[in-house]
């Protein structure tokens, strides 16, 4: 099963070996005490949930494409991820189509997508059909809770980050340079601007002063120390950071949990 995966890794052009392993991050408040605890990816288990997920996802979304059945899509074009109703390329997954479906316990897009789907099995009128408005205005109502969710969650984390670093009475912390001034700092999914850092290659391995941990702005104020003495470290393209749309990479996690 595993070759499976790997197979269907290929098929989308996403197969890359040499690849840096990407970590998920759990974070757990015991008693007012935060810990960040990190998990690679990429586990057997991990990829073939992963990989059969999308392939469903591309595949039921095609199905719907071909019998001109309109669906819920997950699109992608230069690094914009966005929703449509139409069948449209993801690039970050590398796939033709991608209409969420696996989830519909987890989900309302993935429940609309499988009446849909249903309705072409069985060749019967569809819920929704062509240019429907009610079609549309559930892509817009999901959308905008998404967003705001995973704008939630994303200052959630970064809080706990924060708070973190203040708990723990870190001073001085490593990080790899991302681009220009952006950095990511070790064993923490939190990313900042260095003011005053060098120009530096995309990778370098650098050492930060912690000046200032702001939980309420949530803003992260350090100082550049000095470049270590590390091997540079490969880091993920913007279209892979950006535009995955945590599919890929929170799919194993989500889907098996759902």
């Amino acid at each position: 099963m595993f070759n499976l995966s790997e197979s269907l890794e290929k098929v989308r052009g996403k197969y890359d070996p040499t690849k840096p392993p990407q970590i998920d991050y759990n974070f757990y408040v015991i008693d007012g005490k935060v810990s960040i605890v990190g998990r690679h990816r990429g586990s057997p288990m991990d990829k073939l949930v992963a990989e059969l997920m999308i392939e469903a996802n591309n595949q039921w979304g095609a199905l719907l494409a071909t019998h001109d059945v309109p669906g819920l899509y997950r699109a992608q074009s230069g690094g914009k991820v966005y929703m449509t109703t139409k069948a449209e390329p993801h690039q970050g997954l590398g796939v033709a189509q991608y209409a969420w479906s696996t989830s519909p316990l987890r989900r309302a897009v993935d429940l609309i997508n499988q009446r849909q789907i249903i309705s072409v099995v069985q060749n019967i009128a569809p819920a929704y059909l062509p240019n429907s408005e009610a079609l549309t205005t559930h892509m817009r109502n999901f959308e905008q809770t998404y967003q705001a969710y995973s704008e939630f969650q994303t200052r959630m984390e970064r809080y706990c980050c924060l708070q973190y670093l203040i708990q723990e009475n870190v001073e001085t912390i490593h990080a790899t340079v991302w681009r220009e001034n952006l950095v990511r700092l070790d064993n923490l999914p939190y990313m900042t601007k260095v003011y005053g850092l060098p120009e530096l290659k995309p990778g370098t391995r650098v050492n930060l002063q912690v000046q200032e941990a702001d939980t309420l702005l949530i803003e992260l104020r350090t100082k550049f120390i000095g470049v270590l003495e590390d091997e540079p470290v490969a880091i993920l393209d913007e279209q892979e950071v950006a535009g995955i749309d945590g599919e890929a990479a929170a799919v194993a996690n989500s889907e098996v949990a759902a």
